[in-house]
């Protein structure tokens, strides 16, 4: 997990890393504090000649609606809940400096159920459970600070380290994938976090460090490695075996569409992938068919010439793993490339370009 001791718990989209230790940032960046030192008086001439225009349009409206005591009463209980905020935040990092993690989770705690949409806020109470050792508390308040776009590579990648700790290895890799797709990938993170023992004994560990040094992309998957034509090895539809017959079918990915050959009418789909995520994502959308229309989304990957390939046939939602199961519904299928000695695409041969007639 990332230490808010070292780093400044100020994240953005596109970083995810904690920079500096200064709570004064924290206050300016939810709250900002005019600078003094820049104060510039304004242009006299410029405000009454703004001032005079404006006083017609609203003048009787001033006159004939005065701020009632009521608003100045809830005017400032809204400032006061504001310092309130700001004083819990620097109590917080106060805490978490002097490693008071208990003290720090409640000054944080009282934060969120002040703002319920402080972003830093829950990410810095999933850091404090965290280390307080309460990980089932800390998950929910990671999963809260990863609903924020700011703060959410970093809070994924807390909820990786949260499940190893809990030696749940297949949520710890799914969640540092998830923060990987998201922009984090700084390896010594992943190399030397000592959240991440149990995980990184799992072979799927591999993966996560090929992405984060690929750039979030995964090493064995390149779209010229899906173009061709496959042999179905194995096929489930909602958990059930699919027939030797409906597995004879060749499907054939081209660049932007894939066609299933039917002895009645083929099925040709266009389809989309998304290769910074993992799996990786592949939107369906039937264009011709037995079918007039429909959706699927899914998750492939591939391994040497092995294709895993599952998805939802009502495009309701897309599977988070390879499983097909009577509840969920999905199909899932199995297959391996054909080489063109085995009846996959042949190039054309070359043309000889030599001049006719002269030996």
């Amino acid at each position: 997990m990332l230490w808010a001791r070292d780093h400044n718990f100020l994240t953005d989209a596109t970083s995810s890393l904690f920079r500096e230790p200064a709570v004064e940032n924290l206050v300016r960046m939810n709250h900002p504090i005019p600078d003094r030192s820049q104060h510039k008086e304004p242009n006299v001439k410029k405000v009454l000649v703004f001032g005079f225009a404006f006083s017609l349009v609203i003048m009787g409206a001033i006159s004939s609606s005065p701020i009632s005591a009521q608003d100045k009463k809830a005017d400032e209980k809204e400032k006061k809940q504001e310092v309130d905020v700001l004083e819990l935040m620097q109590e917080g990092q106060q805490c978490i400096e002097s490693q008071d993690f208990e003290g720090a989770a409640k000054a944080f705690q009282k934060v969120v159920d002040a703002e319920k949409d402080n972003s830093q806020g829950w990410l810095m109470l999933g850091y404090a459970l965290h280390s307080c050792g309460k990980l089932d508390q800390a998950i929910v308040a990671h999963k809260k600070a990863a609903g924020f776009d700011d703060v959410k590579p970093t809070a994924l990648y807390n909820l990786g380290c949260a499940y190893s700790l809990k030696n749940e290895i297949e949520s710890s890799l799914k969640y540092l994938h998830d923060a990987i797709s998201e922009n984090f990938s700084d390896l010594s993170y992943f190399e030397d976090d000592a959240d991440l023992i149990n995980v990184r004994k799992d072979k799927g560990f591999a993966v996560v460090m090929a992405r984060a040094k690929n750039r979030g992309k995964d090493p064995n998957f390149a779209n010229d490695k899906l173009l061709g034509e496959w042999k179905i090895i194995s096929g489930k539809k909602a958990g059930e075996e699919l027939s030797e017959e409906r597995l004879a079918t060749v499907p054939k990915f081209d660049k932007d569409k894939v066609t299933i050959p039917s002895p009645a009418e083929s099925f040709v789909m266009s389809y989309k992938l998304n290769t910074r995520k993992y799996p990786v994502e592949i939107d369906l959308k039937i264009e011709a068919g037995p079918a007039p229309e429909g959706k699927a989304l899914g998750i492939m990957q591939i391994k040497d010439d092995e294709l895993t390939f599952c998805y939802d046939p009502t495009g309701a939602k897309r599977p988070e793993k390879f499983e097909s199961t009577a509840e969920n519904g999905f199909y899932m299928f199995v297959m391996k490339k054909l080489a063109p000695a085995d009846g996959g695409d042949k190039k054309e041969p070359a043309k000889d370009k030599s001049t006719p007639g002269k030996n």
